[in-house]
């Protein structure tokens, strides 16, 4: 994307700051035990593939790999590429998840949109193919609320997934929520009575966020050459943030700073789970259950330096 600056940019990582971190959490994980797989392979030494989208801009998304994967010593970049066609998802992910299986592959990392993974599990789990999945920023970061979006795929293939990305946050603490119940109180509405956010409100947020920050630090002459180094000129934001960290730096069109490594649980209650906020109903998706949680501490690492620690995940 850095290519189209600064014409089009993204709240999520771009595709050097995926490639990075995906490619430092599989030097972390190599040369050891596929802990996380099914029982047929969670001892068998990790052998890794990346899936991704076969666009023109993701072939851009595919050298990224490759050169990270290399200058990590992350081990040999295995590439597997779907097309982004909806109505041919199911006889896709049938023919990939052979091709995975004869290769031997223990670890999937998936580039993907956030509805692909639910068909792709769903042709491994009747395949009976259960490996690691890892799922990447755009699932667990960009999309935000990626608690809800993990429920979609079949559970018992999600029971074996990492993410890099934000752990999600209960809405009641998180700065989006405490905008909208600022704006629901003014007039003509004086109540915040049953104020369920809409879904993905957090991505929504985020995207308001950046272009009012860089029409704010553009100054009086509006140009996108103008927006850009007001964005530039930011100061960022504390990993403490809704979104990690962010920090705009010259010709960046992604303010994403930060990531953590996450492991999905099926059987434990997501923050999403909005009853603590007064007046509103338990989020309608699997009972509020199903939730990332953080490893490693919660430690967030950045996308310019993710020294991710050798080892598998210490997850809780």
């Amino acid at each position: 994307m850095t290519a189209h600056s600064p014409y089009i940019y993204s709240t999520g990582p771009n595709c050097a700051k995926q490639s990075a971190a995906a490619a430092a959490f599989a030097l972390s994980l190599s040369g050891l035990p596929a802990s996380l797989a099914g029982p047929a392979t969670s001892s068998e030494t990790r052998r890794i593939a990346v899936v991704y989208p076969g666009d023109p801009n993701d072939s851009v998304c595919e050298q990224e790999f490759a050169r990270d994967f290399g200058k990590y010593g992350a081990g040999r970049f295995m590439p597997f590429v779907y097309s982004f066609d909806m109505a041919s998802y199911m006889s896709q992910t049938a023919s990939i998840v052979e091709r995975l299986k004869s290769a031997g592959i223990t670890t999937v990392f998936l580039n993907s949109d956030l509805l692909f993974p639910a068909f792709f599990m769903n042709a491994a789990k009747q395949a009976g193919y259960f490996p690691e999945w890892v799922l990447l920023p755009f699932f667990s970061n960009a999309g935000r609320d990626a608690d809800a979006w993990g429920t979609l795929p079949p559970q018992d293939e999600m029971e074996h997934a990492f993410s890099i990305g934000i752990a999600d946050r209960s809405y009641a603490t998180e700065e989006a929520y405490k905008v909208f119940e600022m704006g629901c109180r003014l007039p003509p509405a004086t109540s915040c009575d049953n104020p369920l956010p809409p879904f993905s409100m957090g991505l929504a947020y985020s995207t308001v966020l950046m272009i009012y920050s860089g029409l704010q630090a553009a100054g009086p002459w509006l140009t996108p050459t103008n927006f850009a180094r007001g964005l530039a000129s930011l100061p960022g934001g504390p990993t403490s943030g809704m979104f990690g960290a962010w920090k705009f730096t010259a010709g960046s069109t992604s303010p994403a700073a930060s990531f953590q490594v996450l492991r999905w649980y099926s059987d434990r209650v997501s923050p999403l789970n909005s009853a603590d906020i007064p007046g509103t109903p338990v989020t309608p998706i699997n009972n509020g259950r199903g939730v990332f949680l953080a490893c490693n501490g919660a430690k967030q690492y950045l996308y310019a330096k993710p020294n991710i620690p050798r080892g598998q995940p210490a997850c809780p």
